[in-house]
């Protein structure tokens, strides 16, 4: 995964001819994208910009603040969810250099974030190895840290007995851990999420190691402020019948459905109308996606809707001949962006 990285700061304060210049800036953005997306002009308010080049007391934090806004309101659908063939990440240098505390930023671009804070290093170690049984026991690091009561046991090189293992995007904003039983290597009976010591889900595994009967899983990006799970049903590994997504809010606790949609009983592939959450779907990042499945593609009009907490109702962002248009509701300027289907 690459991201393109621009800092805007330099070419601001040396160039008055920003305009046309700003645009030519930008127009690399959508080369980094092969399904087709172009980026139209992004507009910076003149007043913002004017006074930065003209008021040397006018605060380029100012503006770097306010330039943060108006992408975020631009990016809020979530583009590399949209467009899932696509797999960069767009940022910008400057929201790095924009806030002290970097909280804009997380809502902004979460996965960036992620990727930031996520340098730690999670290592195993097995020790205490008996010979005569080839019994090893393995233990969890992170940042040179043992993981306390992470691990188990291998015997003659497979895991066998009781595990208690971390999420595999375990960081300090999902200390997730999963605890059950191996047999021979393969996960058995049943398996649970635990969560802030909380059983936030479970399933059982056949002696087969498949998935079967009915599923609470995580998402592959659940943290602290996104906490999405789905809930359906599992017939030898594959996922049949009907399945909900839900999404329980950091602050105020509560759990509530947000989507969900069929799965084929034969194919175990997506039929008929779905809900479905953005990759990004946060607390400060509220996307869904709704619309009809065919043979497991997506097909006609899809719907995409937003809000910005979990008390409000979903608002539709409106959808149709292949573009999107959304109203910032900012000096009632509109930004445009083009999608090639």
């Amino acid at each position: 995964m690459m991201a393109g990285i621009i800092d805007l700061c330099p070419f601001i304060k040396t160039n008055r001819g920003y305009a046309s210049k700003f645009n030519n800036l930008i127009q690399p953005l959508s080369q980094i994208f092969k399904d087709g997306i172009q980026i139209c002009f992004l507009k910076i308010y003149n007043r913002i910009v004017i006074q930065i080049l003209f008021d040397s007391s006018y605060s380029i934090k100012y503006f770097r603040i306010s330039f943060v806004f108006s992408i975020s309101q631009i990016l809020l659908i979530n583009l590399q969810d949209l467009y899932r063939s696509s797999i960069w990440i767009i940022y910008l240098h400057l929201f790095s250099l924009a806030l002290n505390n970097n909280n804009i930023f997380k809502c902004l671009f979460p996965s960036s974030y992620v990727n930031e804070i996520k340098c730690g290093v999670l290592q195993w170690k097995k020790e205490n190895e008996i010979n005569m049984m080839k019994i090893v026991k393995s233990m969890a690091f992170w940042n040179g840290k043992v993981l306390k009561d992470v691990g188990g046991y291998f015997l003659d090189g497979q895991k066998q007995g009781f595990w208690r293992e971390i999420i595999h995007n375990y960081w300090s904003q999902a200390e997730v851990y999963v605890i059950g039983e191996y047999y021979k290597n393969n996960k058995v009976g049943v398996w649970k999420y635990i969560f802030h010591n909380n059983i936030i889900g479970l399933g059982q595994y056949n002696y087969q190691g498949q998935r079967i009967a009915k599923w609470i899983e995580l998402s592959d990006r659940f943290s602290n402020r996104s906490q999405i799970t789905y809930i359906g049903e599992y017939q030898n590994g594959q996922k049949i019948g009907l399945w909900e997504i839900w999404y329980k809010d950091y602050e105020t606790k509560r759990n509530k459905q947000i989507g969900g949609g069929l799965y084929d009983k034969i194919n175990s592939i997506k039929i008929g109308r779905w809900i479905e959450n953005c990759n990004n779907f946060r607390d400060c990042s509220q996307v869904i996606y709704q619309g009809q499945y065919k043979n497991g593609k997506k097909v006609g009009r899809w719907d995409i809707l937003y809000r910005n907490q979990q008390s409000e109702a979903f608002q539709q962002i409106i959808y149709f001949f292949g573009q999107l248009y959304i109203d910032l509701q900012m000096e009632s300027q509109i930004y445009q962006f083009d999608q090639k289907l």
